[in-house]
């Protein structure tokens, strides 16, 4: 069984989700999982994700987050690994 959508905040307290979003895309069982990443983070390290995984900036509203979501879904965010 997998998710239909996983929302990874980048400042865990056990690591970074935009590094667990990396690892996620490069196993391949796991890779066509949607995810999304939320993130305060400069708009460097926001780049740096957005190679592995959509990001959206906090703060943001539940209207935003909803649209978000209805694009990410509806899209593959599937890469090589790599």
């Amino acid at each position: 069984m997998k998710p239909n959508l996983l929302i990874l905040d980048d400042d865990l307290p056990d690591g970074r989700g935009g590094d667990l979003a990396r690892e996620l895309r490069s196993n391949e069982r796991l890779a066509d999982i949607p995810l999304v990443v939320c993130t305060a983070a400069h708009p460097i390290r926001c780049a740096e994700i957005g190679s592995w995984a959509p990001v959206i900036s906090k703060p943001f509203d539940l209207v935003e987050i909803d649209a978000f979501l209805a694009v990410t879904r509806s899209r593959s965010y599937r890469q090589p690994a790599g």
